[in-house]
């Protein structure tokens, strides 16, 4: 199930409060996730606080393309845990370390990509119907 986001607010550093459709909210640190090549960059606050909420998915995006499933944001408190530790395995290796295959991480995005797809479509239908609902009106008016 979804929970599209309503509004948010910057609380403090890499802090921000989300609230919901649903009326809920959650107060929640990003700090122990921004880790690895695409959260990483968020560690910077200007960054950070350049978020912005996506209207048509209902969901928190940065202008690097950062963003996060707005269920696992509604979710927070069950998988801040796991979060942590898998951002620990995106963390940039240190020089005389070897890199770590991002495999788990692809293949979570592969595994995501037939969800958003159908999802991209349900948002194309509703607008479909809309214009066509718009073009019937404009059509009955002399």
């Amino acid at each position: 199930m979804t929970h599209p986001i309503a509004r948010f607010d910057i609380v403090g550093q890499y802090t921000l409060k989300l609230e919901f459709t649903d009326g809920t909210t959650q107060e929640i640190n990003f700090q122990p996730v921004l880790h690895g090549a695409l959260f990483g960059p968020l560690r910077d606050p200007e960054v950070f606080n350049a978020v912005i909420l996506d209207q048509e998915v209902g969901t928190l995006t940065w202008p690097n393309g950062a963003d996060f499933d707005p269920a696992t944001l509604h979710e927070w408190p069950a998988v801040r845990a796991e979060l942590a530790a898998r951002a620990q395995a995106w963390a940039e290796p240190t020089p005389n370390e070897p890199r770590a295959r991002p495999t788990r991480e692809w293949s979570r995005r592969a595994a995501e990509e037939p969800r958003r797809a159908a999802h991209s479509q349900r948002l194309g239908q509703r607008e479909q119907r809309w214009l066509n609902t718009v073009h019937g009106i404009a059509k009955a008016q002399p």
